[in-house]
């Protein structure tokens, strides 16, 4: 947000602007320097998001350079649609881009933020990363039509880490570090890493869970040459062959139980314990994983990223399947003008 002269930052200008504090990891970071301070007005903008969306640093920071008073709500579905209908909804609510955008958009719960950049002097489309049409929807097609939201952050979620100790005391040759390899090759590594000792498993060898077991069949069968859904999106159809062969490469990584999956979850609810406790061989997740891994310097050291597997034969995609940004509830406390107008 960079400073502006003339009268105080309002809500609704903050508003208004765009939600730029909603962009600035697509802008190249997750904390972008704020400049300027522009005097307080003694409103407040109210965040429905999760207590790791925005750290208390950078709320101060940005109460400190545009006068305006945050609050945070923790992100919770049910006490949404409670403030919604009561008609206290949340200023901008945290979502998933990949998967909230054509719900909420078909929905008309969201507002359009496209008025709001021809007049905003601090945020251009221009700026924004390609990423961000994860927040379009046309009503049928996603990544095209109005923006109705935009990115905080994002990673290629089908990219995947390793341990280079485990795979040299397995005797397994680890991964190009620049090149993909074969999903039917990531299994059969899998496998061959996995150990086991009286029954138990000691070392998996690699789990592909992605974000959600439904995205994640959506960009393998993407990766396969196909689509999960009917040409007119009214069902999902795994009969074709490319869904058909997604599913059965899922179908036998759950048999084969080399990690965890939708037949054998994670007590821990995710794998980052797994992988820094040297029990994971192989980590489906994207490069936000760094923070985890890059907190314990000896497991960094043997630590890589790989990228997204292919099938044999299908084209080479790295999926987003998250795109967690902010949106603005059609229903929040601002006059339907402050989003349609920049204010002067």
């Amino acid at each position: 947000m960079q400073k502006h002269a003339g009268a105080p930052v309002s809500r609704r200008r903050f508003l208004a602007l765009g939600g730029t504090a909603a962009a600035t990891a697509a802008l190249g970071g997750c904390a972008l320097p704020v400049s300027g301070s522009v005097g307080g007005s003694g409103e407040t903008v109210t965040l429905m998001v999760n207590p790791d969306d925005i750290s208390t640093d950078l709320i101060k920071q940005a109460q400190k350079d545009i006068g305006i008073g945050i609050n945070t709500v923790r992100y919770d579905i049910t006490k949404l649609i409670a403030m919604m209908t009561s008609g206290s909804a949340p200023d901008l609510v945290r979502g998933v881009g990949a998967v909230d955008t054509p719900y909420l958009a078909a929905r008309g719960i969201a507002e359009d933020l496209d008025p709001c950049f021809p007049r905003s002097t601090v945020l251009k489309v221009s700026d924004l990363d390609p990423v961000n049409d994860l927040w379009r929807y046309d009503g049928r097609t996603q990544g095209k039509g109005p923006r109705h939201g935009m990115a905080k952050d994002f990673s290629q979620d089908s990219m995947y880490w390793y341990g280079t100790a485990l795979f040299d005391s397995s005797g397994v040759d680890c991964p190009p570090e620049t090149e993909p390899i074969t999903y039917e090759e990531w299994l059969d590594k899998a496998r061959r890493l996995t150990r086991t000792s009286k029954g138990q498993t000691t070392v998996f060898g690699g789990t592909y869970n992605g974000l959600g077991a439904s995205i994640l069949l959506a960009g393998l069968t993407a990766s396969a040459g196909g689509s999960m859904f009917s040409d007119d999106f009214t069902r999902v159809d795994f009969t074709a062959p490319e869904a058909h062969k997604a599913l059965n490469w899922y179908i036998e990584v759950c048999r084969a139980r080399v990690g965890t999956s939708l037949i054998q979850p994670n007590p821990n609810a995710w794998d980052g314990p797994t992988y820094q406790a040297r029990r994971l061989a192989m980590y489906n997740a994207g490069y936000w994983v760094g923070g985890l891994i890059n907190t314990d310097k000896k497991l960094a050291a043997v630590t890589r990223l790989a990228p997204a597997p292919v099938f044999a034969g299908g084209p080479r995609l790295s999926t987003c399947q998250g795109g967690t940004g902010l949106w603005m509830p059609k229903k929040a406390n601002l006059p339907r003008r402050s989003v349609a107008r920049s204010p002067r």
